[in-house]
């Protein structure tokens, strides 16, 4: 049987005071609202599909089990602290194989490059540029590293509408304030969704409402809220610098790793942003995102692919 951690088994009294920590802040979250949402945010909605998947697929799996269930294959999804529990339980016998990923580390060089220790079998990252950044730093995570991308609920199409959103992640402001003044001389009604700010039921009532997203955000490593929208068969116009700086140095990247003609276009900045949107808005008919994402993007695909990696490579 397969565990998925992501956080260390509550075993010790330090281990049972952050697991109750994260409980409380969890029902404070539901109950008073709180802002920033970040608990909907990224290594959650992993976890989240991953599981979703599972139990569509009729596997079984545990989530975070006290310490004396865990079983002998583990999968860390996030936290270097969840995979330092991890080495050390792989060092004394009690799991023998340990996948990695894919919400650990930013980079491989992190937290004491724990990515590189000899004691996991498998690296997880959730696209190919990722992939190739690691490979770039760390080249002898070649033969044990795999691309996963975690899925993303099927929805029904929203009502549409005239209304463009625009998704402000991480955008200079010279750059949301030139789309926004595009917007408007064009005649575009629009709503900005500022990351961070927002309940996922507000997303998602967005989503319904409008009939395409402008995506603003310099990278990312798969994009759950692009995702997202495309569930709801929104296409997305995304900004895409192609670029990631490291260390002062400009790597190849991409802020939607997994957006293809299907599902929308990019654009690289000011200079061709207008070019873009006209195209953009002139092609609405012609995406078919919804589709793209269901049979790509889905649980169930997703948790097939993980389990495919788990199975192929010998841990279960």
């Amino acid at each position: 049987m397969l565990t998925l951690l992501t956080h260390p088994p509550a075993s010790s009294v330090r281990n049972s005071v952050l697991f109750f920590k994260r409980r409380v802040r969890g029902i404070l979250f539901f109950v008073f609202r709180r802002r920033p949402v970040m608990p909907y945010y990224g290594p959650s909605l992993v976890a989240q599909s991953l599981c979703k998947g599972l139990s569509e697929l009729g596997e079984s799996f545990l989530l975070d089990p006290a310490e004396k269930h865990i079983s002998r294959v583990v999968g860390v999804l996030s936290g270097s602290d969840t995979l330092q529990w991890a080495l050390e339980a792989k060092r004394r016998g009690a799991i023998t194989h340990i996948l990695a990923g894919p919400n650990i580390v930013v980079l491989p060089i992190d937290e004491g490059k724990i990515l590189l220790s000899q004691e996991i079998d498998h690296v997880i990252v959730n696209s190919e540029w990722v992939k190739n950044l690691y490979l770039r730093i760390a080249p002898t995570l070649q033969e044990k590293m795999s691309v996963w991308a975690a899925g993303s609920d099927e929805m029904p199409s929203g009502q549409g509408g005239n209304t463009l959103l625009i998704y402000k992640k991480n955008v200079p402001e010279e750059l949301f304030h030139y789309v926004v003044g595009c917007l408007r001389q064009e005649g575009v009604p629009f709503r900005v969704l500022a990351y961070g700010s927002y309940m996922p039921e507000e997303f998602d009532a967005l989503l319904r409402q409008s009939r395409g997203m402008v995506y603003l955000t310099d990278f990312e490593s798969q994009g759950m809220a692009l995702q997202q929208a495309w569930m709801r068969n929104v296409a997305t116009l995304v900004w895409n610098p192609g670029v990631y700086m490291m260390h002062g140095e400009h790597v190849p990247a991409s802020s939607a790793p997994y957006l293809t003609s299907e599902c929308g276009l990019f654009f690289r900045g000011k200079d061709d942003f207008k070019e873009m949107l006209h195209m953009f808005l002139s092609h609405l008919s012609f995406f078919i995102p919804q589709i793209y994402a269901r049979k790509l993007l889905s649980h169930r695909v997703s948790a097939r692919h993980y389990l495919d990696i788990v199975q192929k490579n010998g841990y279960l």
